[in-house]
């Protein structure tokens, strides 16, 4: 596979396509720029849809991120790649912060998405277990302002995948994404972060997207994410649910088949 590069809206960005039919663009999560790759060698995917994976600002190859952002300007990038390869409009599927700018993108350009698809999205801010997660984070936060980026990247990698992170890594990902993750983990304590407890969203929101809606769930997640999924379904109500065996947080990289599995059934149903 051949990683291209287009300048969209003042920065670089890293992309990659895999595959023939209708269009999905994955975005990826938080710290390992490459979670959702394992999906480009999925053939439950790759043999039916064209897949669009891509560096998202600020992360692997990929321009820096230079000043604040909010929501709206993380989806804009995933819109502007979309007009780029001239797309319009595409199955998306986030994963954990990449969920969060994939139902950003549907609310500001509902045209472009065909369905949607949320691999556990950050709703921390709405569900019972979310100050625990808050007061968590912030303690990460505490080891990144001292400088310890490696010892950061360690707690927050073993926090959303558990002690076996570092095997599960190796294995699927290609080399060296755990140093690139060291250096990734910049945009998420400088900007990142930031933007997602000043995120708004509402349930009326969520409840008015109009396009089919999967949620996603490991069956080894962390249980504030199992309140996420709740959530999903108590706002829109219409969401479909799948269930991935052995998944943590890092459902794509946790297992890869079973999501590719998932999502293709998903669309596959759909129809046009």
């Amino acid at each position: 596979m051949t990683i291209k590069r287009a300048t969209l809206d003042g920065a670089e960005i890293e992309y990659e396509v895999q595959g023939n039919g209708e269009p999905v663009l994955l975005i990826h999560g938080s710290l390992l720029a490459d979670s959702c790759r394992p999906l480009l060698t999925e053939p439950d995917l790759t043999r039916q849809f064209q897949i669009i994976h891509y560096h998202r600002r600020g992360y692997a190859g990929s321009s820096r991120v230079q000043a604040a952002r909010t929501m709206n300007d993380w989806a804009r990038d995933a819109d502007i790649l979309l007009q780029h390869l001239k797309i319009a409009d595409a199955h998306v599927v986030g994963q954990s912060y990449g969920g969060a700018i994939a139902l950003q993108l549907t609310l500001d350009r509902p045209e472009r998405v065909r369905s949607l698809a949320l691999l556990e999205p950050p709703l921390q801010s709405w569900v019972p277990s979310g100050p625990g997660f808050w007061t968590w984070l912030d303690s990460a936060v505490q080891v990144y302002t001292s400088g310890d980026k490696t010892g950061v990247t360690q707690t927050m990698l073993e926090g959303l995948m558990g002690p076996n992170y570092q095997d599960i890594i190796s294995r699927v990902l290609p080399p060296g994404a755990f140093e690139q993750a060291i250096v990734d983990c910049d945009t998420f304590f400088q900007f990142e972060a930031q933007t997602l407890r000043q995120w708004q969203l509402s349930p009326q929101e969520v409840g008015g997207i109009r396009v089919p809606v999967l949620s996603m769930l490991g069956t080894d997640t962390m249980p504030v994410f199992r309140e996420v999924n709740q959530l999903i379904k108590q706002w829109h109500p219409a969401a479909a649910e799948a269930t991935v065996p052995r998944g943590t947080h890092m459902l794509p990289i946790s297992n890869p088949t079973s999501v590719a599995a998932n999502l293709a059934a998903f669309f596959s149903g759909l129809g046009r």
